[in-house]
């Protein structure tokens, strides 16, 4: 039997816009990942991006500022007064644009609630930190990612209904290591942009580093340099 095939001229193809929270690194209605060794300065970095989200701040004092939007903040961290107040203000976060789940329910990411939320509250950036703190039962993120494939495959799905960015953090090696590439190969048709943060310590300052891996849907962006100061928190290093 001789089946005939069907044909479409790539010029026919329609053309989807990709829409960016910060060219290249983080799309709309895309998933992207964060990782780095413990204590590297990942939330810091997040705590700078809901800065720029939520108060027209810029990322990197070099590209365009995003128009302020609602953020929703999964985190592990459970003093909410102590610690996740005083981190969002030192940061310069509007505190009025971030939702923090705080109820007595589990939370997970298999059930609805987080696209309801997502949609109910018109947030436009989501972020989990870390991802490891909201999966059901498996929780070897690292060593097993085709366990909880599902799980960000579902968080994708999420983004492209919604249009929210997701930013999802994880610890690793750092960057480029085996365990990275791992994930680019089982993540690959969902999570669209890897960035990876790598510490560089010298003197009374510690240098960060934040590297873009891989992208799905663009040219990966130039290696972007933060610098830790002592009661500031994250600058960018210029």
């Amino acid at each position: 039997m001789i089946y005939k095939r069907h044909l479409i001229k790539a010029a026919d193809i329609e053309d989807i816009r990709v829409k960016w929270m910060w060219n290249p690194y983080i799309a709309y209605g895309k998933l992207t990942l964060l990782h780095g060794p413990q204590g590297v300065g990942k939330t810091m970095f997040l705590m700078r991006l809901m800065a720029a989200a939520t108060n027209y701040k810029s990322i990197d004092d070099c590209g365009g500022h995003i128009d302020p939007c609602n953020v929703l903040y999964l985190t592990n961290e459970e003093n909410l007064e102590g610690i996740v107040r005083p981190r969002l203000k030192q940061a310069d976060v509007d505190v009025d644009r971030v939702f923090i789940i705080n109820d007595e329910l589990p939370i997970t990411l298999a059930d609805d609630s987080i696209e309801a939320l997502i949609k109910e509250n018109k947030i436009r950036l989501l972020i989990i930190d870390p991802i490891t703190a909201y999966l059901e039962r498996e929780k070897d993120f690292q060593n097993n990612p085709e366990r909880v494939y599902p799980i960000v495959k579902k968080l994708s799905e999420i983004a492209e209904r919604t249009g929210c960015a997701i930013v999802v953090s994880a610890e690793s090696p750092g960057f480029m290591s085996h365990q990275s590439k791992v994930w680019q190969f089982v993540f690959e048709s969902d999570v669209v942009s890897y960035l990876c943060m790598e510490d560089d310590e010298n003197g009374e300052l510690a240098y960060r580093t934040l590297y873009h891996e891989r992208s799905m849907i663009s040219m990966e962006g130039l290696p972007v340099e933060y610098v830790i100061r002592p009661h500031r928190g994250m600058d960018v290093n210029i």
